[in-house]
């Protein structure tokens, strides 16, 4: 017999002038009240409301926000290996058809071995790193008034 559990993502409880410095390089994806999904790159926090860019520039006025969900992309070393190896050959790929052609043959085993050799050190790097969260919920706090004095 084998049992699943599911573990719901965190949920951060943050002021919204605290949203720019939380979210700086995230995924975010924004849930408005009338049921609509936006999400992309944060672009800009204002007091107003929030900028994704998901291509294009949208606006999400402030009152609208039901919740907010984000995700770190890129957390992984083996990841990262595996974007720069995918440079590498792209890079000689295009060389190929030129007239510097040679050089790109020589290119590709190279990279081939360097990422044979760095694939295992990413792998334990990864095992070792413990787990950094990779995506969550926000919970907006309310803004603190300041104190009335009288």
């Amino acid at each position: 017999m084998v049992a699943f559990t599911t573990q719901a993502a965190p949920t951060d409880q943050i002021h919204w002038k605290d949203l720019a410095a939380h979210l700086k390089d995230k995924l975010v994806t924004i849930t408005t009240k009338d049921g609509t999904k936006v999400s992309g790159r944060l672009a800009v926090v204002r007091p107003d409301g929030i900028s994704i860019n998901d291509g294009t520039p949208r606006n999400v006025p402030r009152d609208s926000v039901v919740s907010l969900h984000w995700e770190a992309p890129d957390q992984s070393q083996t990841r990262k290996l595996g974007k720069m190896l995918a440079t590498g050959y792209r890079h000689s790929g295009r060389l190929l058809g030129t007239p510097m052609g040679p050089f790109g043959l020589v290119e590709l085993p190279a990279i081939t071995a360097w990422g044979a050799a760095a694939a295992p050190f990413c792998l334990l790097g990864d095992l070792f790193a413990g787990h950094p969260q990779t995506s969550g919920d926000i919970s907006i706090l309310p803004d603190s008034s300041p104190a009335v004095s009288k």
